[in-house]
């Protein structure tokens, strides 16, 4: 059985997408281990939400499983193909649900920020992430997937199922609109403070 497992972790990622297809479970579990850290990752970036990203990791490699016969490496790379499954669920997931910001300390702070450094970026985070819950979804995803994820403007487009230009123009607008959020709390937030 390791032997057999070992020649499954050679393969590439359509050969084991055919035989996935074919209901080979060895085949399918080797895409699994392979995608799941990337898949719960972006998912958490575009909901903001752990929690749900658990969830919807697990539906998208549930439409992974059924789908496998749709995939079609002569249309697209694996990853692209699996990165749209992943948007298209956290669009459909953030639309059924509201969406909780991640807690407070889920993220380390620097060690190499001052104290005063370290908080002001641990508030900025968090206006960000405030920021980030009250834009639109599609803007939401299109700022994930180009500053997040580190994505090309082409590639997001392809992940999207938009047009370059369409998805310039949700980041003009996302980044037009976290800046006035922004603003707007930091207004709030001193006006409290005085």
């Amino acid at each position: 059985m390791a032997g057999q497992t070992d020649s499954y972790a050679n393969m590439s990622d359509e050969v084991l997408m055919q035989l996935s297809a074919e209901g080979d479970q060895v085949a399918f579990g080797q895409i699994v281990s392979r995608y799941s850290g990337r898949i719960l990752k972006l998912s958490i970036r575009i909901t903001g939400a752990f929690e749900a990203s658990e969830e919807i990791s697990q539906e998208v490699l549930v439409k992974i499983w059924k789908n496998a016969s749709a995939y079609s490496s002569s249309l697209s790379k694996f990853s692209t193909w699996m990165h749209r499954i992943v948007v298209n669920t956290c669009i459909d997931y953030m639309r059924r649900k509201k969406v909780e910001p991640l807690p407070e300390a889920f993220d380390v702070p620097d060690e190499g920020l001052s104290p005063e450094e370290a908080i002001e970026r641990k508030e900025m985070e968090m206006l960000l992430t405030v920021a980030l819950a009250r834009i639109p979804v599609q803007q939401r995803v299109a700022i994930n997937l180009v500053y997040g994820e580190e994505r090309s403007g082409t590639e997001t487009a392809a992940l999207m199922g938009v047009s370059r230009k369409k998805v310039e123009r949700l980041l003009k607008s996302a980044r037009t609109l976290l800046e006035t959020e922004i603003s707007e709390m930091k207004m709030k937030w001193t006006r409290r403070s005085s």
